[in-house]
């Protein structure tokens, strides 16, 4: 039975110095346990988790360009599993931190189990060892659909016939889904599909996917209803693309950014009609060049009405007197992708990563595992001493130079 509750939290990484990067290492933190897409085929290796020690599998992902992330699991028999993960163009989007939990939250564990889960340093932690970035969008959110005319705000409403309109209250809630299926938290960014799955009350699931139907009497313009959707991947007609606006220069896609959305047939665009803004497609107009695409028309659109962007409704959480807090993002004072409160980094995770539990400062450790000739150290990963004051510094040093001569007098 799992012993995972509000108080299991990731215990505080070290990070490890290995020939070619750095790695973030999680002590007794590890995703779900050889589930896809972390399982033993998942690895560089494609079939095996073979037997190692932790130090030679972190070793085995930092030689391999193909792996960024992995984790290593030792049973109380001391048999081993090593899983460097194959990560190198899978799900480029998704920081596997965001997987991350105490064992203790896996009842498929066994009794006994010591595991470690080791983070390419240079890939997954360049802003900072937690992911910072409340203020991104993400598959799975739930958001609302904007679109600014003039200077009112409106927002996409799903009508009993099944039509969609913009209006200034309310709106329709949307979560937002991947064209790679569920199970990673994966960013949005410029240039993805996806497709919006209408939400219930209580933000319940519904079948109630958004989809565009050709229109028998405007062949310049499709329309866009919600129907029930049972397919597992996005089809061409329930897929749309995030497109930036033309002369956009911040390509961080986030809850700040302005898009534009298109579809195989053409792109979305409000209409007015009989005084009623009205979502459709347009399949005649090109807004990147402000053109039509045919040139049988003439005709010119305003680039505002094809422009949108997504509303938040989610929380994020800070560290406050060591208690994860919840905050709504949209009290949050935003700069890209991130978000503070007060002037505390906000996460999108409610346990916070477990980060406010850690000692003062959040100081990561830094120990040397892997020399440059490749030799291991004897010191097992979790049981190590920081060297900080004078005379344990002393001494290395002066024992570093006995090697040395060691070395020479031998020759």
């Amino acid at each position: 039975m799992s012993k995972c509750d509000k108080n299991t939290q990731m215990k505080k990484p070290t990070i490890r110095k290995f020939a070619v990067d750095d790695w973030i290492v999680y002590e007794d933190s590890i995703p779900q346990p050889l589930k896809h897409p972390r399982t033993c085929t998942d690895t560089i290796n494609t079939s095996t988790c073979e037997p190692k020690s932790i130090e030679k599998c972190i070793q085995e992902c930092d030689e391999s360009e193909k792996c960024s992330f992995g984790y290593h699991l030792k049973y109380a028999d001391e048999t081993t599993k090593c899983l460097p993960l194959y990560t190198s163009d899978y799900y480029p989007s998704s920081n596997p931190t965001y997987s991350l939990k105490n064992q203790d939250c896996y009842s498929s564990l066994p009794p006994g189990v010591t595991s470690h889960t080791f983070i390419s340093k240079k890939r997954w932690g360049k802003r900072g060892i937690l992911p910072n970035e409340a203020n991104a969008v993400f598959f799975d959110d739930i958001v609302l659909l904007g679109h600014r005319l003039k200077t009112n705000e409106s927002f996409l409403k799903k009508h009993s016939n099944g039509k969609v309109s913009f209006e200034e209250f309310g709106g329709t809630k949307l979560k937002l889904l991947s064209e790679y299926g569920g199970g990673l938290t994966t960013r949005v960014e410029y240039g993805d599909h996806a497709a919006f799955n209408m939400v219930g009350e209580g933000d319940t699931f519904t079948s109630n996917i958004m989809i565009m139907k050709p229109d028998n009497l405007h062949s310049k313009y499709d329309n866009i209803v919600f129907k029930p959707y049972k397919n597992t991947f996005l089809s061409p007609e329930q897929k749309f693309t995030i497109i930036p606006v033309p002369g956009n220069k911040d390509f961080q896609f986030n809850y700040d950014s302005n898009f534009l959305l298109k579809t195989t047939r053409g792109y979305l665009q409000i209409r007015n009609i009989n005084n009623i803004l009205t979502l459709v497609i347009n399949t005649t107009v090109n807004p990147h060049h402000n053109f039509t695409q045919f040139h049988h028309t003439d005709e010119k659109v305003d680039i505002a009405s094809m422009t949108f962007n997504f509303r938040p409704t989610k929380k994020i959480y800070t560290c406050e007197n060591g208690t994860c807090t919840e905050h709504n993002l949209t009290d949050a004072k935003k700069h890209r992708r991130t978000a503070t409160i007060k002037g505390n980094m906000a996460y999108t995770r409610n346990d916070c990563f477990g980060s406010c539990k850690w000692d003062s400062g959040n100081k990561i450790p830094t120990y040397p595992t892997i020399s440059k000739a490749g030799m291991t150290k004897d010191t097992p990963l979790g049981n190590e001493k920081e060297c900080t004051n004078n005379w344990c510094a002393s001494l290395t040093i002066v024992l570093g130079v006995l090697i040395i001569l060691s070395i020479l007098v031998l020759r």
